[in-house]
């Protein structure tokens, strides 16, 4: 659609706020009313959760000191680099490999991303605000997309009655829309043409997502913390998942070129197709 001249770049930039502004509370607000927190291993997730950090703040601080970027673009490209797109690429292709169980992971591992991105965007309003005072800050929160989906979670889930299967199912529905929404978009900013800058970045992001976040992986999770592969099965197929969609998705609200981010999608998604079957045998 971009290469025939079907959709421009202000278009889809115009797509991506709709996904911000809708679709990123409806993620939110669903992944937080169906997950179990029950069956959660709440001492895996939070090694996974140390090493997605760890990741996180090596590409933001790449982006800083190497590239000169702005404080909110070294967070954009930290978040590029950590966020996995597991909701719409490896929770979809585990559900015909695993088992209820094994899958669970995958889900905290969504949700605990949920607290990631909230955390995240109140970090970048705080960066880009002219007046960095509590007041303002906590202002801006109302705003904040991925807070108010866990907002209405909650809400939601203190029901007496329950969660609505209306209300359910609406915030699910949209939830879905929203990914292969942003892909769509993403195609378009491909067609866009894209300067060195922005090729080196792709490679520091795809690096960090394919290369540093699983070894780091196997590092900290498998040899530090001492969990076996078949337990940690399906968390090693998250970290070598292709970047996520939410670093697009915020990129143009915070003015930051998306074109590395989007470069690096393409190209992680492409290793990651020959990354997974790899892993999945060898495990």
């Amino acid at each position: 659609s971009g290469i025939l001249k079907l959709f421009d770049k202000q278009q889809a930039l115009t797509i991506l706020k709709f996904i911000g502004l809708f679709g990123v509370p409806a993620i939110s607000a669903s992944v937080l009313i169906t997950s179990d927190v029950t069956a959660m291993d709440f001492d895996l997730s939070l090694a996974y959760l140390v090493v997605e950090i760890f990741v996180y703040l090596s590409g933001a601080l790449v982006a800083r000191l190497i590239f000169r970027a702005r404080a909110a673009e070294s967070l954009i490209v930290g978040i590029a680099c950590s966020f996995s797109n597991h909701v719409l690429f490896i929770f979809p292709i585990s559900q015909f490999l695993f088992d209820d169980v094994q899958l669970q992971p995958i889900k905290t591992i969504i949700a605990t991303d949920v607290i990631m991105l909230t955390l995240s965007i109140t970090a970048l309003d705080i960066v880009t605000s002219a007046r960095r005072t509590l007041r303002t800050v906590v202002i801006k929160q109302v705003k904040n997309p991925a807070l108010i989906g866990l907002i209405i979670g909650f809400t939601l889930l203190s029901l007496p009655s329950g969660v609505p299967i209306s209300l359910e199912r609406t915030s699910l529905f949209v939830a879905q829309a929203a990914a292969p929404t942003a892909l769509f978009v993403s195609g378009i900013l491909l067609s866009q043409k894209s300067d060195a800058r922005n090729l080196k970045i792709a490679s520091v992001i795809t690096f960090h997502k394919l290369a540093l976040h699983p070894i780091a992986a196997v590092l900290f999770i498998i040899w530090g913390c001492g969990y076996t592969f078949d337990v940690a099965q399906t968390t090693m197929l998250v970290t070598i998942a292709p970047v996520g969609l939410m670093a697009l998705t915020f990129a143009p609200r915070y003015n930051v070129e998306s074109g590395g981010i989007v470069h690096s999608m393409l190209w992680t998604m492409i290793l990651s197709i020959c990354l997974i079957p790899v892993l999945v045998v060898l495990t």
